[in-house]
C-alpha cells in the first residue's frame, strides 16, 4: 500500500531475529550476521512476493548509506556500538547495508568453494545459528559452520569493493522456501 514495502519487510526482519534467537539460545553475535541476515532475508521476501528490491538500492545507488570500513575494518561490525554513527561522509551501517554486504560476501565466498546459492544461504540463515547455540564464542561456530576462520573471511572481504554489490545480490530465482526446507 502506498508503495511502502517497509511496513511488510520490518515484520519479516524482526521475526527473523526471533528465529535466530530461538536457534542460537539467544547467542546473538556478531551484529553483522544478526542484522545482515535479517536485512537480506527481508529483501528476499519482498522481492519474491512484492517485486521490491530495496537492498539493491541501498547497496548500489545510495552513496553514503554505508562505510568503506566494511572492507578495511570489518571487526567494527561485530558490535552495535562500534558500527553505529558516521565514518567520514558515510553512515557506518545505515539501514544495515554494510552488514548485509558482509553477509552477501560470505555467501559469495561459500559459493566460490563449491556450495550452491541455496546451500550457502542455508548455512548463514540457519546452520550458523544452530552451531552458535553450543559455542561460548561465535567465532568457533563461524569456523565450524563455514570451514574458514573469521580472520580468513575478513581477509577475503578486503578484496571486495562497492562495485561488487550488484554481482553478490541473491539471484531472483532463489526462493525462500528452498532455503528453509
Amino acid at each position: 500500500k502506498y508503495r511502502d514495502l517497509h511496513r511488510y519487510s520490518v515484520i519479516i526482519h524482526e521475526y527473523f531475529h526471533l528465529y535466530q534467537s530461538g536457534l542460537s539460545d539467544d547467542n546473538m553475535q556478531p551484529k553483522w550476521l544478526v542484522e545482515g541476515g535479517a536485512r537480506v532475508l527481508e529483501d528476499m521476501v519482498t522481492l519474491q512476493y512484492y517485486g521490491g528490491n530495496a537492498l539493491k538500492g541501498d547497496l548500489v545507488e545510495r552513496v553514503g548509506l554505508w562505510s568503506d570500513k566494511v572492507f578495511t575494518d570489518p571487526h567494527l561490525y561485530e558490535k552495535y556500538n562500534t558500527s553505529s554513527g558516521r565514518s567520514g561522509n558515510a553512515d557506518m551501517d545505515g539501514n544495515y547495508a554494510g552488514s548485509a554486504f558482509m553477509l552477501l560476501a560470505l555467501v559469495d565466498e561459500l559459493q566460490k568453494e563449491g556450495k550452491s546459492e541455496k546451500e550457502a544461504f542455508r548455512l548463514v540463515f540457519k546452520e550458523f545459528w544452530v552451531a552458535n547455540r553450543s559455542k561460548s564464542d561465535w567465532k568457533a561456530a563461524f569456523a565450524e559452520t563455514f570451514e574458514m576462520s573469521v580472520d580468513d573471511f575478513y581477509t577475503k572481504l578486503s578484496s571486495y569493493s562497492r562495485r561488487d554489490s550488484r554481482k553478490i545480490l541473491p539471484s531472483r530465482s532463489l526462493k525462500i522456501q528452498d532455503i528453509f526446507k
